[in-house]
C-alpha cells in the first residue's frame, strides 16, 4: 500500500516524517525526495520505521503528496512559505529541526523542536 496515499491506520499512531538526506543537518523540506517514517503507538512509542523514496514530477510534486497523505506531522531543517500555507491547510503540523533524522525524533517526542505550522 503507498504510504503517501494512504490515510492514517486507525487507533492511537502518530505518523511523522523526517526529511532525510544521509547527511547531518536534516535538508530543507523541498530539497529532498527522502524522508524516514516514523509510526507511534500512543504519541510516543516507535513501532515501525522505514525509508521512504519519493518520486517528485511536474505533476505530483512533494507538497501535493503530502497534502493526501497519512502523515499527522513532518520535520525539516526549514519549509517555503507555500508548503507551509498548504500542508497547514491539511492539518499537518510542520517541526524545524537541525539534527539528524533520530534527534530530530527524539526532539519531537520531547516537546523541544519548533512548531512553524
Amino acid at each position: 500500500m503507498p504510504l503517501l496515499k494512504s490515510k492514517k491506520p486507525e487507533g492511537p499512531i502518530i505518523c511523522v516524517a523526517v526529511a532525510y538526506d544521509g547527511q547531518t543537518p536534516l535538508p530543507a523540506f523541498e530539497q529532498t525526495s527522502h524522508f524516514f517514517a516514523y509510526y507511534l503507538e500512543g504519541g510516543k512509542k516507535i513501532v515501525k520505521k522505514e525509508l521512504l523514496s519519493l518520486t517528485v514530477t511536474k505533476d505530483k510534486g512533494l507538497i501535493e503528496q503530502f497534502r493526501n497523505s497519512m502523515f499527522d506531522c513532518i520535520i525539516a531543517r526549514d519549509f517555503s512559505p507555500k508548503a507551509r500555507a498548504l500542508l497547514k491547510e491539511e492539518g499537518i503540523r510542520l517541526f524545524i529541526s537541525d539534527a539528524g533524522t533520530d534527534a530530530a525524533l527524539k526532539a519531537f517526542l520531547a516537546g523541544k523542536l519548533e512548531r512553524v505550522a
